[in-house]
């Protein structure tokens, strides 16, 4: 099996670390390391992770590394440079994996050598609840609809380091190196049963407005004037496809889909009627 390196950042969140770097004890297939940054912490973070490189020696070769506070974006680009794995997970601190997702993700890499990342559905936790709102692979709908695929994925280490990781943004980070990686001829593997769970709550990174989000859209896009080219059949299709599901969201019928409160959107239950 290809080796594989699990990055964990962690800042402030000693109160929720133990569970997620638990949930990567009980993986199916466990990685070969786990690197956990804790990138300038002043809760009790240390004191947790040392209690639990202890406690899970037996099945986790845990890294801690301690580093003054260097934002997420540097921490997780520092983390793949670390990694001696060809394929590096990203798990956040505050998050919790499902006992598959590494052999599931680390299948679909291992069968598509042309994949730069894989990543399968995620549910809500905590403040929120839903099934985060995820497709299969599109070019099409990544560039001109929304971007769905999760910041919770299985990376070729290669192909990061090809396209320079995550640039410093003020949100969408994930999605520009998303098409980053499809510039550069990369494609994304899905699984599609939920495998990830992502913790909501008070703490966790707050979400840019919606005028900063359209701001953002047109600056990523536009520093991709060949990949916009390229695609440019598909602009129309997906551009109508994000349109009509805000559309759907203010005049019916119930969609399949619904938005949270924080800007997120979800797979929405659907309830027959009787």
């Amino acid at each position: 099996m290809t080796p594989v390196s699990v990055v964990i950042p962690c800042h402030n969140y000693g109160r929720y670390v133990a569970d997620a770097l638990r949930s990567i004890a009980e993986q199916t297939e466990l990685p070969d390391e786990v690197l956990v940054i804790n990138d300038g912490s002043t809760d009790d973070s240390s004191d947790v992770l040392d209690t639990c490189r202890r406690e899970l020696a037996d099945r986790l070769p845990i890294t801690v590394v301690n580093q003054a506070n260097q934002g997420l974006v540097r921490t997780l680009n520092d983390g793949v440079r670390r990694a001696a794995s060809p394929y590096v997970m990203f798990v956040s601190a505050d998050d919790r994996a499902r006992p598959e997702l590494i052999a599931r993700l680390r299948r679909k890499l291992d069968h598509d050598p042309r994949a730069g990342y894989a990543y399968s559905k995620m549910e809500l936790f905590g403040d929120e609840s839903g099934v985060y709102l995820t497709y299969p692979f599109s070019p099409g709908r990544l560039i001109f609809d929304h971007n769905y695929v999760p910041g919770a994925a299985m990376v070729r280490r290669d192909a990061y380091l090809q396209v320079g990781g995550l640039r410093e943004l003020p949100a969408e980070e994930d999605w520009d190196m998303w098409l980053a990686f499809l510039a550069a001829g990369w494609r994304g593997q899905f699984e599609p049963t939920v495998q990830y769970e992502w913790r909501r709550h008070g703490e966790a990174r707050n979400h840019q407005s919606q005028a900063t989000r359209l701001r953002l859209r047109v600056q990523i896009q536009g520093r991709r004037p060949l990949l916009l080219l390229r695609y440019a059949h598909l602009a129309i299709p997906y551009t109508v496809t994000a349109f009509w599901r805000r559309l759907r969201l203010r005049v019916g019928p119930s969609p399949r889909y619904a938005r949270t409160a924080s800007g997120c959107w979800i797979e929405a239950p659907v309830t027959e009627d009787r």
